[in-house]
């Protein structure tokens, strides 16, 4: 039997449909940090196979191991690196468990494979981002009932799915505002839906500005803030193509503004893996985007560079890529 599980630990919180309460509209959460204002949850939980697995062979009856595949060729010329890259698309295997025993999980729901994106939650819908095979297979929206414990209904995102070394093409995290959702794929297809399921639009941001050239695959998910959606795309590992942000027109999928963001990073240290954080500092809104050695605060209104700290990759190591996203804290 080969599932995925998600273990729903918020379904025992309050379903207020304030921000506030038990909702969790978007990457990091309703203050962007990764914190809940919950009390009285769980502190350990987690899910076991309770079937005993086979004795680990020795080393004398084990068999050889299969031989790394080739490095693959780098896209668009290589980018800034020109090297490295390689066993993009390399198979990885779902669990296969008879009988799983987990402890505080309130209740799980299977799924078709694991996906690297954060379930988004408000009231009671649950919204994931979905790939129908690990390796394969297509692109999926779910609308999980989190009182029925069941499927609402399933819209299809992309009709292509494949892996970039360790993850596939669902990571982006979806975001809501309660009435709409908009979710990003690995592939570059873009897409918002109401609540009941409608297409409202879809783009595809490959299409339009060329293909992503990130060594480990798109994984940044959109920021929400007012009427538009803040997007990153910061790369250069497999590509020669500029990084670049955009606003978007939450409404209508138009780009209201894109502007490029240039770096002397090199190698795979261009490549980032972030999501852009909305701060109010000193007076103004920016728009801070972390990735290709060096920190940057946006204008909302017309993207360009308010400043740029060029602090986190001083010695421009090869193999310096941001992952871990910004948060801003007590003025810092």
């Amino acid at each position: 039997m080969r599932l995925m599980l998600v273990l729903i630990g918020l379904v025992a919180l309050q379903s207020r449909p304030d921000v506030g309460s038990g909702n969790w509209p978007h990457w990091r959460g309703p203050t962007h940090d990764g914190v809940s204002r919950e009390t009285g949850l769980p502190v350990t939980w987690g899910a076991k196979c309770a079937d005993a697995p086979a004795p680990a062979e020795s080393a004398a009856s084990a068999p050889a191991p299969t031989p790394e595949p080739a490095p693959a060729p780098q896209g668009r010329g290589g980018g800034r690196g020109r090297g490295g890259g390689g066993r993009e698309g390399r198979p990885i295997v779902s669990l296969s468990c008879a009988k799983i025993e987990t402890t505080n999980v309130a209740w799980k729901l299977p799924m078709p494979a694991y996906s690297g994106s954060t379930p988004i939650i408000w009231g009671n819908t649950i919204f994931l981002n979905t790939a129908t095979a690990a390796n394969t297979g297509a692109l999926e929206l779910w609308a999980v009932d989190r009182t029925t414990r069941a499927v609402s209904w399933k819209r299809p995102l992309a009709d292509t799915n494949h892996m970039e070394r360790k993850q596939n093409m669902s990571s982006p995290s979806p975001v809501t505002d309660g009435q709409h959702v908009w979710v990003m794929t690995g592939v570059g297809v873009f897409k918002a839906f109401d609540f009941a399921g409608k297409e409202i639009w879809a783009r595809n941001l490959q299409a339009d500005y060329g293909k992503f050239g990130l060594n480990w695959g798109y994984a940044s998910s959109p920021l929400l803030r007012g009427d538009a959606l803040y997007v990153q795309v910061i790369h250069g590992m497999k590509t020669d193509d500029p990084s670049y942000v955009l606003k978007i027109d939450k409404r209508t999928g138009k780009t209201l503004w894109r502007v490029e963001r240039p770096t002397e990073a090199v190698s795979e240290s261009p490549d980032s893996y972030t999501t852009p954080l909305w701060v109010e500092a000193n007076g103004r809104a920016e728009v801070v985007i972390t990735g290709g050695d060096v920190v940057s605060g946006h204008d909302p209104e017309t993207g360009r560079e308010f400043w740029r700290a060029d602090i986190l990759n001083p010695k421009r190591d090869r193999n310096y890529r941001i992952i871990a996203s910004p948060s801003f804290i007590d003025g810092l």
